[in-house]
């Protein structure tokens, strides 16, 4: 005569063996985004060759979507990176914002 489990432990074993291989088959969690995301508070149609230009800038990490302090932002134009020319530099307050203000140059052409 065959040995057979007790009714109690074949429920058991029903429900942890489905279980164990959820937890087995899964994937790890994955890790959690890495920078930051940056808006701009301004409109930006209004930037003509010689216009004094004021930008607020908010920074805010991307995870918690809290505002992200000490953080270095850089205002450049050009056609590529490597053409670029540097307008404003200047870390972020604690409450993840910076002003950006520059002159805009006159002397740009076609940046598209």
């Amino acid at each position: 005569m065959p040995h057979r489990l007790p009714a109690s432990h074949s429920r058991r074993w029903r429900i942890l063996l489905p279980l164990l291989l959820l937890i087995l088959g899964c994937n790890p969690t994955p890790q959690p985004l890495q920078g930051n995301i940056i808006t701009l508070l301004g409109h930006t149609d209004f930037m003509q060759p010689g216009a004094q230009v004021t930008l607020p800038i908010l920074v805010q990490d991307v995870n918690s979507r809290m505002p992200a302090a000490n953080v270095e932002i850089d205002v450049e134009i050009g056609p590529d990176v490597g053409g670029t020319r540097p307008l404003f530099s200047q870390r972020t307050g604690a409450d993840g914002m910076v002003l950006a203000g520059f002159t805009f140059p006159e002397d740009l052409t076609d940046l598209q």
